[in-house]
């Protein structure tokens, strides 16, 4: 029965589509054209509402962040072309398909609030106040699981990713804590590498997502390559690490180098370094001298002041000697003896100042860069030929001046190998003199003796000619432009200048504008154009009028008659009454008519 159904829809839609041609097949082909133009009109203005209905809302995007990490954020996200906007409150805004790539981008670079919390905190949903508390938790972890997931999966080159985390919770009393872990599975796309930057990303999202969740806690497991792989601690320093620092030194000393000798075409460049990533510590603790942060304080001061005074006898009665009065012994400050002592105790509370230092020393510097510059055998004959040239007008000049002739020729003769090493010696010296600073500003800065650096530099000459003597043409194909770098000139195969190649283009986009204007009107006119249909008159078969003024009206008898008669048999006459009186059953009866011509009707196969 629905097959039925099914065969029957289809045929009443054939039905349709052929009664739409049928109608569309006798309309002339302007109107055909318009009817075209009205279709795609239709189409155009429903896929318009179509990507106006299908807009989606704008959802928060960082709701607890600051303005300077919603401003980075918002800059970040313009450079990769993620549409972004504000909302009332200004909050950042973006569209909601849209939501976990761009929270995926900010973590992945860096760009994102300094707490993962407050962007994986959008996709969490909330939780029931009539749940309990332990269904609350349980719902909070796996809501935020499945936010971290999604956002590990928008990281570039990942295809997929899943979060378990580990949240144990304390029973009863005493219960020892027990830290949380998480692990992180994360497929990759084909060709693409899950590197060491992404692992520490994924790790300090995941991380930052749960208190008391460290980066040795979580472990991050590559299903495409089949490894376990744990993020880097700040002092962790590996092969890998090596190898990347010594890469950057490389590039941008090449950076360099390339931009000082850009005016050389087809020069190469090589560098290698030798980079120290070696993380050094220092602590430092010294004491510092008295008045410079050492003090002296005093705690407790005693004095004890003792003087003993002796008087001299005075006179007594009776006899008595004279010895005092002796001059030798006699005092000569008057009378009596005095004895005096002092004596003082101070007690000091000494602070001594003390200094401490911790120096982190990251390293990173390189300690030896060698630069390797190959310059094209072509540029070296091209510097003799500037080099003759020159002579040659020093020549002429001079020879004009003692009035004799110009001076020998030869600037365009073949330049000799010898003339070749000179120029060659001469270049060298002169380049190894403007990239030696180069080179040396960071080799010195590591410590590495100057007359070291000086040997890091190696000029040589390309024995067999470059691709830079084909000229542009194997950058600009077959209009290739003039000019080029290092004085060999070029103007593509067809010769032609940069100014005449735009008028050529400019000429040919101009004349296929006016064919394509000019063939439309020419449609369009023929399409317009009325066609010339056959008479009534002609398609009956009947004879054309005769003009009233003729003559043949009076001599009907004399001349030709002007239609023969047809002769019907019998036959025909029946014929013909018969197709009158089955036309006329038709329009009287057509369901009538319909059956009768079913059952007279055969089909041939």
């Amino acid at each position: 029965m629905r097959r039925a159904d099914q065969e029957g829809r289809v045929n009443r839609l054939r039905e349709v589509m052929e009664n739409i041609g049928k109608q569309l097949s006798g309309l002339p082909l302007v109107h055909r054209m318009l009817f075209v133009a009205l279709a795609g009109v239709i189409v155009l203005v429903l896929l318009l509402v179509w990507s106006q209905s299908s807009r989606s809302a704008m959802v928060a995007l960082l709701p607890g962040a600051t303005a300077q990490e919603m401003a980075r954020a918002q800059e970040h996200l313009t450079s990769i072309g993620i549409r972004t906007g504000a909302d009332g409150s200004g909050r950042l805004t973006v569209q909601a398909e849209d939501r976990v790539r761009a929270l995926a981008s900010l973590v992945e670079t860096g760009q994102g609030p300094t707490d993962p919390t407050r962007a994986i905190g959008s996709l969490v949903e909330g939780t029931s106040w009539m749940n309990s508390r332990s269904d609350n938790d349980r719902q909070y972890y796996a809501n935020l699981q499945e936010g971290l997931s999604r956002v590990v999966g928008g990281f570039s080159g990942v295809e997929w990713a899943s979060v378990v985390m580990d949240v144990p919770e304390p029973v009863g009393l005493g219960q020892t804590f027990r830290k949380p872990t998480a692990s992180v599975t994360v497929r990759m796309r084909r060709g693409a590498i899950l590197s060491q930057e992404q692992v520490d990303a994924i790790a300090a999202t995941v991380a930052g997502s749960r208190a008391g969740l460290s980066l040795l806690d979580v472990s991050v497991v590559d299903q495409t390559a089949g490894r376990a792989l744990r993020a880097r601690r700040p002092d962790d320093y590996g092969a890998t690490s090596y190898i990347e620092h010594q890469d950057k030194v490389e590039r941008r000393v090449a950076e360099k180098l390339g931009m000082t000798l850009g005016y050389i075409r087809g020069v190469l460049i090589a560098v290698s370094a030798q980079v120290d990533v070696t993380r050094r510590v220092t602590s430092v603790r010294s004491a510092l001298p008295t008045g410079s942060g050492t003090v002296a304080i005093p705690r407790r001061e005693q004095g004890d002041t003792q003087e003993i005074t002796q008087a001299t006898p005075a006179a007594a009665p009776g006899l008595s000697s004279n010895l005092a009065d002796d001059i030798a012994r006699s005092p000569s400050g008057g009378g009596g003896s005095r004895t005096s002592t002092e004596k003082t105790e101070s007690e000091f509370v000494v602070s001594v100042g003390t200094r401490s230092e911790d120096i982190v020393d990251p390293r990173g510097m390189p300690t030896r860069i060698t630069a390797v510059v190959h310059l094209p055998r072509e540029y070296i004959e091209d510097l003799v030929r500037q080099g003759r040239a020159g002579a040659a007008a020093t020549g002429a000049a001079a020879g004009a001046a003692a009035g004799g002739g110009a001076a020998g020729g030869g600037v365009d003769a073949p330049v000799t190998q010898a003339e070749i090493e000179g120029a060659f010696a001469t270049e060298k010296a002169r380049l190894e003199a403007d990239l030696r600073p180069l080179l040396r500003t960071a080799a010195v800065e590591a410590g590495v003796e100057s007359a070291e650096a000086e040997q890091g530099i190696v000029v040589s000459l390309i024995p067999v000619p470059s691709l830079a003597s084909l000229g542009p043409v194997q950058e600009a194909g077959l209009f290739a432009l003039g000019g080029g770098g290092g004085g060999s000139g070029g103007g593509g195969v067809l010769g032609v200048s940069g100014g005449v190649l735009g008028l050529i283009q400019t000429g040919v986009l101009l004349a296929l504008a006016v064919g394509a204007i000019g063939t439309m009107l020419v449609v369009v006119r023929r399409a317009g154009k009325p066609l010339d249909l056959p008479t009534a008159e002609s398609i009956v078969g009947l004879p054309p009028a005769l003009e009233a003024g003729a003559d043949v009206v009076g001599e009907a008898d004399e001349t030709q008659t002007a239609m023969m008669g047809i002769e019907l048999a019998d036959g025909e006459l029946e014929a013909k009454k018969k197709l009158e009186s089955v036309t006329q059953m038709v329009k009287n009866n057509p369901r009538d008519a319909a059956g009768l011509l079913n059952r007279w009707l055969a089909v041939e196969h």
